[in-house]
């Protein structure tokens, strides 16, 4: 479509076919398909989803007429046998936060705990907590030695998810 019938859209529309072009490439990289086949899919769909303008219901009846871009992504990705290396790292980087997040917050929790006792140390998650507590100061203490069981979890997530073996397997036969 020319920029003079693109400038007739309306702020809502151009809104609902960037939105569109955003979950289709986010679905594209998420089940793998090739780069070259990113591009050119998204240009159809934004191009297709112009056309759709002219229409009765417009753009979002469009969009509705599309059904699961998830589907649509799946269906285009070719290589399905791909090592994923992206999804093992952003998933073995939410794992390793996650634990972080879930032993930061379990210890203080102890620590509370430990204050509200008058004092002392413990160990929970692989973190020692110590809490003194004195007329003129309070002092906490955190050790952390469970970090290991986190970046373990992680590096499980990353082969778990990014599939290594397949890439064996294009070795192989490719």
């Amino acid at each position: 479509m020319n920029p003079q019938q693109d400038a007739r859209l309306s702020g809502p529309d151009r809104s609902r076919i960037a939105w569109a072009e955003l979950r289709l490439e986010w679905w594209l990289e998420w089940s793998g398909a090739p780069s070259r086949v990113c591009r050119p899919m998204r240009e159809e769909l934004a191009s297709n989803l112009r056309a759709t303008a002219e229409e009765p219901g417009g753009v979002a009846a469009g969009v509705r007429r599309l059904g699961s871009l998830r589907e649509l992504a799946r269906e285009a990705s070719q290589d399905t046998d791909r090592f994923r290396w992206e999804r093992g790292c952003v998933v073995a980087v939410l794992a390793l936060a996650a634990w972080v997040v879930v032993q930061a917050v379990v210890s203080m929790v102890f620590a509370d705990g430990l204050l509200a006792a008058g004092g002392g140390t413990g160990r929970v998650l692989g973190t020692d907590v110590s809490v003194a507590e004195s007329a003129s100061a309070l002092s906490f203490t955190f050790t952390n030695n469970g970090l290991l069981v986190g970046v373990l979890a992680a590096a499980v997530a990353f082969v778990l998810v990014s599939r290594p073996w397949r890439y064996q397997g294009l070795r192989r036969h490719g």
